[in-house]
């Protein structure tokens, strides 16, 4: 079978990554108008990509200005099956913010050249990462296996094409395969363009849409607490992610008053005091940046041994 193949004796540079904002954060609960986040997209090149050829299995195509997913299957002792495919790899390290929800991952990639009519090519995470498209030949290529994302139908060319490829996204380094899923006999020959393509445009790439983490998150040092009759005073310490963070604390219960700061800005103490309880067991709420602190108390000694124990608050 006859077949296009495109070489470069050059191979171009490969990685070019839009600007983001990285936001790290640590927590549990949020509450601050710097809370309200937009999804962000993040647009990554391949670090590299080629193709590897049945038919040609001693033969390395770095530099490709395309690369192939093709098949030919012929049902023939005569006539070995052949095959062509696409690999691309993706460095994802310290591209998304920790804690960000990845809301979508897409393969764009956009077609060269086909023969047939309407193949489907499918999109594979490749599970092993340690192949060199320096090296990469049919015969010499790294045992792995392929895990499939999705496939789509490629009936026109000069056009971007997409593969949801969000099942992937578990490392930070991440192989795809782009192959045929054709299973009849007959042959198909699609061509994309590669990374080493002049047109920036049209080189593969891998879109990333995320919402990241909210700016203001608040952790407290406690949840509940427990007091005797006789009451006490205590305190809760606030940790928050970033020092222009502003929060305020409440009491929910009158028994139970805050003695220091109701408000602040960044890491902050709430100290707060239980009064003597001389009835029932009671329970109440301190609310701390959005957060709740439970506060139970003993009964007093008031209380006679056949009465119901009654909840306040």
């Amino acid at each position: 079978m006859s077949r296009i193949n495109l070489a470069n004796p050059a191979r171009a540079s490969s990685v070019i990554i839009w600007p983001f904002i990285s936001v790290l954060v640590f927590g549990f609960t949020l509450l601050s108008t710097a809370n309200f986040v937009h999804a962000d997209t993040i647009t990554i090149y391949p670090t590299e990509d080629t193709y590897i050829d049945s038919e040609n299995p001693n033969s390395n195509y770095v530099g490709s200005y395309a690369f192939f997913a093709d098949k030919a299957i012929y049902n023939s002792d005569l006539f070995p099956d052949e095959e062509r495919i696409g690999l691309l790899k993706f460095d994802l390290s310290n591209k998304i913010p920790a804690g960000s929800t990845v809301n979508s991952a897409t393969l764009r990639l956009t077609l060269f050249e086909y023969f047939s009519a309407t193949p489907y090519i499918g999109v594979y995470k490749y599970s092993n990462n340690n192949w060199n498209p320096m090296t990469a030949t049919w015969n010499n290529f790294p045992g792995g296996t392929y895990q499939y994302l999705s496939d789509v139908a490629i009936p026109y060319k000069g056009q971007y094409y997409y593969w949801n490829v969000l099942s992937a996204l578990n490392g930070e380094i991440l192989s795809l395969a782009v192959k045929s899923t054709r299973t009849e006999e007959g042959w198909e020959v699609v061509a994309f363009w590669s990374v080493n393509y002049d047109a920036q445009a049209d080189r593969p790439v891998l879109i990333i849409d995320y919402t990241p983490p909210p700016y203001c998150v608040y952790e407290i040092g406690a949840t509940s607490a427990v007091y005797e009759a006789s009451g006490g005073i205590d305190s809760v310490s606030l940790a928050v992610t970033h020092s222009d963070c502003t929060w305020t604390a409440v009491s929910n219960a009158s028994w139970i008053t805050l003695t220091g700061n109701i408000s602040g800005t960044g890491d902050g103490t709430v100290t707060y005091s239980v009064d003597e309880n001389l009835g029932a067991t009671r329970q109440g709420t301190i609310t701390v940046a959005g957060q709740t602190i439970t506060i139970k108390q003993k009964p007093g000694k008031a209380v006679l041994p056949w009465m119901p124990l009654l909840l306040e608050e």
